[in-house]
């Protein structure tokens, strides 16, 4: 992987003015030329007194593209902390080029429409997830060979794996997915709160950082992602992950299905609806609430975050009474994997406050 800042006042100093404008119009085609993947940055639309030895400037899309002689598989502009703007560009790494609309003339400080295709949502992921763990480093994690990156929030930080959903839950659990319940408990609660469907973490992280005197319990059932989930709490102690599956009474193994819809899919329902043969790929085993709190010396459980692909429908109509007991259940409601899921639901929430934050997300709370 090459990297180059074709402009840059070090590479110049030595160059004849004729020289260096030859040299920059040829050293992008020229890298692309030795290296397989190609990031290049650029001054972005700077005026062209602004350094004297960017002879170049103002350099734009439009310039760039003219230089190389093709479009790169990824661009974005990012400040700069003299207010000043870069242009980062990616070219090779076995990806298409950008298609563009076409320009009447060089309109690069203005947006350029796309059609809303793989690429374009690619992008507007990488942009917006680059703001949290860095360009190079997303660069790294998206066309290097680098298997897992730190990505942060804040003081927060979880590890996440190429080529899984992670990076999107990460996103949701550490930033505002939990508000609803801030206010709701005392964040000096100092109790046990339930996370049923641990996946790697980073619920249990924000939550721990909600309520830091409360012990959290994360639970998962898949053995892969129980792994990370350890790796990433670790460090907390605070957080007790259970690689087990949650379930509503008392009861042996149970098999773990792969609904092929990544790895925050895998399921203990038999035939979900959305994927009826579901790949069975290992056997987990099982734990219910009440066991949970005996093997806590009968702490109460103030919170319960459930979000297990189907497996609520059954714990929502047959454990009634130990969830009774939890002021705040913060549910995400899988009817499209078990029919029923949101009429259970409405029916233990009878009596309770019953709050929607979109999608399939409810919030079930006490009324005492």
């Amino acid at each position: 992987m090459l990297k180059t800042r074709c402009s840059s006042a070090d590479r110049f100093d030595t160059l004849a003015p004729s020289e260096s404008r030859a040299y920059s119009s040829y050293a992008p085609k020229r890298l692309l030329e030795l290296g397989e993947l190609c990031i290049v940055s650029v001054p972005f639309q700077w005026h062209p007194e602004d350094c004297h030895t960017h002879i170049h400037d103002p350099v734009g899309k439009k310039k760039m593209a003219d230089w190389s002689e093709t479009e790169p598989a990824f661009e974005m502009v990012i400040p700069e902390l003299n207010g000043k703007k870069r242009l980062i560009q990616v070219y090779g790494g076995g990806l298409p080029p950008i298609r563009r609309a076409v320009e009447k003339k060089d309109s690069s400080h203005k947006p350029i429409k796309k059609k809303k295709n793989r690429l374009v949502q690619r992008y507007k992921r990488f942009k917006r997830n680059a703001r949290r763990s860095g360009v190079i480093n997303m660069l790294r994690f998206q066309w290097g060979k680098a298997p897992t990156m730190e990505v942060r929030y804040g003081d927060l930080k979880v590890k996440i794996r190429r080529g899984t959903p992670d990076l999107k839950v990460v996103g949701g659990s550490l930033q505002d997915e939990f508000e609803p319940l801030r206010g709701r408990l005392s964040r000096d609660f100092n109790g046990l709160i339930v996370d049923a469907g641990g996946y790697i973490g980073s619920a249990a992280i924000k939550l721990s950082s909600m309520f830091p005197e409360a012990t959290v319990v994360s639970i998962e059932p898949s053995s892969e992602n129980y792994s990370l989930l350890v790796e990433n709490t670790e460090s907390n102690p605070h957080i007790i992950p259970l690689n087990a599956a949650l379930v509503a009474t008392p009861q042996g193994p149970l098999p773990l299905s792969n609904r092929e819809t990544g790895q925050w899919g895998f399921t203990i329902v038999e035939s979900p609806l959305d994927k009826p043969n579901a790949r069975v790929i290992e056997q987990v085993e099982t734990i219910t609430l009440a066991q949970i709190r005996e093997r806590f010396d009968s702490r109460p459980i103030g919170i319960l975050k459930l979000d297990i692909e189907g497996g609520e429908k059954d714990l929502l109509e047959n454990a009634s009474g130990s969830l009774d007991e939890i002021p705040l259940i913060l549910a995400e409601l899988h009817e499209r994997i078990v029919k029923g899921t949101e009429k259970a639901f409405k029916k233990f929430s009878e009596g309770r406050d019953v709050s929607s934050y979109g999608g399939e997300k409810w919030l079930s709370q006490r009324i005492d």
